[in-house]
């Protein structure tokens, strides 16, 4: 919890150096998927925490990547469930959706992140087919083209993934 809390007090300084630096939450990458009493109470105290300090807003996200025990989504607002390339999505489809709609979440508690996305199916029908597949799963959801750097650029098909929500 002290890593935690020094980069909490960090993060929560930017708003002091210039407002325009404010934060509206958190993003926590790499949260457990597996049940462990121990990390769930982490992510409770770091709720707890994040809501009671100044600067950061109270919106936390968890990015399991993976659809977690649902127990960790109590110290959550919004929880990625799903972070793979569109093969993995598409192999593994019908156990992702089961254990997506196995959580008995509002699907405006979810996120879907899918890379690597063929560009044939970034393409008018088959694109308005995936975006709808995905949000009949999860409120939030990204899709691109783009294979490395997904987080860093935008695809020149971004475009038509935001016509297409």
């Amino acid at each position: 919890m002290e890593n935690a809390s020094r980069e909490i007090s960090t993060y929560a300084g930017w708003a002091d150096q210039n407002q325009s630096l404010a934060l509206d939450g958190v993003f926590l990458d790499e949260t457990p998927n597996e049940y462990e009493a121990p990390r769930a109470e982490l992510l409770t105290n770091i709720r707890s925490e994040v809501e009671s300090t100044a600067g950061l807003g109270t919106y936390i996200v968890h990015n399991p990547g993976m659809v977690p025990d649902p127990r960790y989504m109590e110290s959550a607002d919004l929880t990625v469930v799903f972070e793979e390339a569109y093969r993995t999505f598409e192999n593994q489809n019908s156990n992702t959706v089961s254990r997506v709609r196995d959580l008995q979440q509002d699907r405006q508690d979810l996120c879907m992140l899918v890379h690597s996305v063929p560009d044939s199916e970034m393409e008018g029908d088959q694109l308005h087919e995936l975006v709808d597949q995905l949000q009949d799963l999860a409120g939030s959801i990204f899709l691109t083209n783009l294979a490395v750097d997904y987080y860093h650029s935008f695809s020149s098909q971004f475009g038509d993934f935001v016509r297409a929500i």
